[in-house]
């Protein structure tokens, strides 16, 4: 039941050109994914099932020289704690993705920066690129 719904939620960013509606569409995906394991905090569950992703899939993350995620920290703006990103570094990126969710899903995220926009967008395909091997079902 899980995956069909997280299959759907995959679609639907799939489908979606806003990227603040993709994003939001595919962390539904990978919410209902990761929380099935209830130990750690939810930061530790999200990134380490997007690790264990990534390994399983042999996942490369090659940012693009002008990533907004290598170019300056993603802060936590409830916090302001800094998550910056090393390149290579799959599980500082998985922590900036959430800082990014959390900004974003608890108003801190301005629709209009631009900063913001291009996160909320690389951070979408990131995660649709690493679920895509767990969620994608050939259209028959």
């Amino acid at each position: 039941m899980m995956e069909r719904i997280s299959q759907e939620w995959f679609r639907r960013a799939k489908n979606e050109i806003d990227p603040y509606y993709k994003f939001m569409s595919i962390y539904m995906a990978l919410n209902f994914l990761y929380n099935f394991d209830r130990i750690g905090t939810e930061r530790e569950r999200m990134c380490k099932y997007l690790c264990n992703e990534a390994k399983e899939h042999s996942y490369q993350w090659k940012p693009v020289s002008n990533s907004e995620f290598i170019k300056s920290p993603v802060v936590d703006m409830k916090y302001m704690k800094e998550y910056p990103v090393k390149k290579g570094d799959l599980e500082s990126l998985f922590k900036a993705i959430y800082t990014v969710r959390c900004n974003l899903f608890h108003g801190n995220k301005m629709l209009g920066d631009v900063r913001d926009k291009a996160l909320v967008e690389e951070a979408a395909n990131i995660l649709i690129e690493i679920l895509s091997s767990e969620l994608e079902i050939a259209d028959c």
